[in-house]
Order: C-alpha cells, then structure tokens, then sequence
C-alpha cells in the first residue's frame, strides 16, 4: 500500500442568527436554501421527506465539478453533517450544528474538513479569510431571509462587499 497525505485543512466559524433554532435549522437543507441563497442549485436525488433527513443525497456543480452530497448524521433542529466527494480533487466534510440560546437567537457553527486526494484539488480548498467571507455571507443571507421572508435582494449593501461578490461567483 502506498500513500501520500497531500493536505487536510479544517476551517470552523461560528455565526449568531436572529432568530430561534427551530427556524434556523430547517433553512440548512439543500431544497430550502433555494429560498434564501441567491445563485444556489442542487439536484436533489435521494430524501423520503423532500428535505434534509439522514442520509439524504444530493450533488451540486461548482468550478470543480460535480460534487455528490450525503448527510451522514441529522438531528432536527441541532446537527446536520454531509460528506462531500469532490472528484477526483478531494472529499471534505461540513459539519452544522445550531446551538438555540433561548432568546430568540442561536448560533451555527459551520466546520468544514477538506481532503486533498490530488494536488489540482489545492485549488479548490479555500483561505481561511475566504472561509470566513463565505460564512459570513451566509450569515447575512439568512439574517435578511429570516427577518423579510424573501430572499436578499441584490439592492441590498450587503451586494457592495467583495466578499460577498466572491461568494456568490463562486456558487455559478
């Protein structure tokens, strides 16, 4: 047997929510972050329920190609994790788990745990300082859903950020 450790990065942040767990969680599904991430797709291949549940698979495409999804563990309104294979570059974990504070707020912590499988994949594992642009992106994006009901709207200041415009080039 041979082997060779390219690289493992894991990147963690963690980002306070306006609004209860309960509300938070669910919109960590790939068929309901159509409602509040701008540019997001998926196809959705596997879910009894036609939302996130364990073992739901689903693949997304990025710049890297097609990425096949599949949750590993799920624990309504606190924990969902995915395994993510990212042919033939690298496989990568994200792990969500909401933490509800009981005032109407709750924090997600979002940790991703990248593979590298062959050295092009180092391409694709984002910096930290990009890491922590896409979460709190993310941030925004559901801060504004939760509190309008709709989806951010590109006259939002938000649009005005750089990374913020990385984030959103990136899910084309």
């Amino acid at each position: 047997m041979t082997g060779k450790n390219l690289k493992r990065v894991v990147l963690t942040k963690s980002a306070l929510q306006q609004a209860p767990a309960d509300q938070v969680f669910p919109l960590l599904c790939p068929a309901r972050e159509y409602d509040w991430i701008p540019g997001w797709t998926c196809d959705l291949h596997y879910s009894e329920s036609g939302h996130s549940e364990d073992n739901v698979v689903f693949t997304t495409q990025r710049e890297s190609g097609t990425q096949y999804w599949v949750a590993t563990r799920y624990e309504p309104n606190n924990i969902v994790h995915y395994q993510i294979v990212a042919p033939p570059y690298m496989i990568f974990r994200l792990n969500l788990s909401v933490e509800d504070h009981g005032n109407d707020t709750s924090t997600i912590t979002w940790t991703r745990i990248y593979t590298v499988l062959d050295k092009r994949g180092l391409d694709f594992v984002p910096s930290e300082d990009v890491f922590n642009d896409e979460i709190s992106s993310l941030q925004a994006m559901m801060d504004y859903y939760l509190k309008h009901g709709e989806m951010i709207p590109e006259s939002d200041s938000n649009f005005e950020d750089e990374g913020f415009k990385k984030f959103l080039r990136r899910m084309k």
